[in-house]
């Protein structure tokens, strides 16, 4: 089955590398707008697995997603041009042009934690430098990674650029042995295994594994704004961040006000109904980008 998918996307590999950076850049924005559009859709499909709030299906997935989105098509024509460096002394009679050149298929292993963004999302710096994508989802929440792929089809990337492969770890081994570029997010310890592998392989990766994220509140700090971050850094998405706060450093001076503070909020924390649909107009801030 995995050749099959490495057949497909080395062939829409090379007709993607050969577009032009303002060319794929387009076709993403075409995959925006259509993300817009079928926001209700992702967040259901997000929603079916996970079980989040809308609220956070819409604000930390599909808005990262749009926000990243935004990003690179801003900074890849940049970031990907062919540049003139000035040659070593030695070699002062020559000119030297750097050339971003893409590897080629970049397997992207997701988790089940942010199944939108942390597949979708990660995989847009990949295509716009001309990279085919596989993702393998975590096998528990592969639904908003497919709906994410049908819409990139949709938008006009050819077919094979990006697909998703179901299965668990040992689909995720086999995938990291036959692609070029390896990307992972998930626990440090898979994370140590992931990179032993690239490394015997030589292989490059990027891992984005667990952190011990701080907040810093100063003496001068708005209190009620960084009391509401606390909480919402430490409970968004039940706690299940990489980049969760984990500790909260307090000046002296204002501690026992934002412990107050704190106390306060937290008592305000109430479930919300993961079948509110999606309002449209909800990401006016990016439909006004288009």
């Amino acid at each position: 089955m995995l050749t099959a998918y490495l057949h497909s996307a080395r062939a829409a590999q090379k007709i993607w590398g050969a577009l032009s950076v303002r060319d794929r850049v387009a076709l993403l924005k075409n995959f925006r707008r259509l993300v817009i559009q079928r926001t209700n859709e992702l967040v259901l499909a997000i929603q079916k697995e996970t079980f989040k709030p809308s609220a956070e299906a819409v604000g930390i997935e599909i808005g990262t997603v749009l926000l990243t989105l935004n990003h690179y098509n801003k900074v890849a024509g940049r970031l990907l041009k062919t540049q003139k460096v000035r040659p070593h002394w030695m070699f002062a009679n020559k000119q030297v042009e750097v050339h971003r050149a893409p590897y080629g298929v970049v397997g992207l292993i997701g988790p089940s934690n942010l199944p939108f963004s942390l597949t979708l999302g990660d995989a847009i710096p990949a295509l716009l430098a001309g990279n085919a994508v596989i993702i393998k989802p975590s096998e528990v929440t592969p639904s908003a990674a497919e709906l994410g792929v049908e819409l990139m089809a949709r938008a006009g990337l050819p077919a094979g650029l990006v697909q998703v492969l179901r299965g668990g770890p040992e689909m995720g081994e086999a995938l990291i042995v036959q692609v070029d570029f390896v990307f992972f997010t998930g626990s440090t310890k898979v994370g140590r295994k992931v990179g032993e592998q690239c490394g015997k392989l030589l292989k490059p990766c990027v891992l984005e594994l667990g952190g011990k994220a701080p907040l810093i509140v100063l003496k001068d700090a708005d209190l009620k704004r960084a009391a509401r971050a606390a909480i919402w850094g430490r409970f968004a998405n039940c706690g299940q961040h990489c980049i969760a706060t984990e500790r909260v450093f307090v000046a002296k001076e204002v501690a026992p006000a934002f412990k107050n503070l704190l106390v306060q909020e937290m008592t305000r924390l109430q479930g919300q109904d993961i079948g509110t649909p999606y309002v449209p107009g909800g990401l006016s801030r990016f439909e006004a980008q288009l």
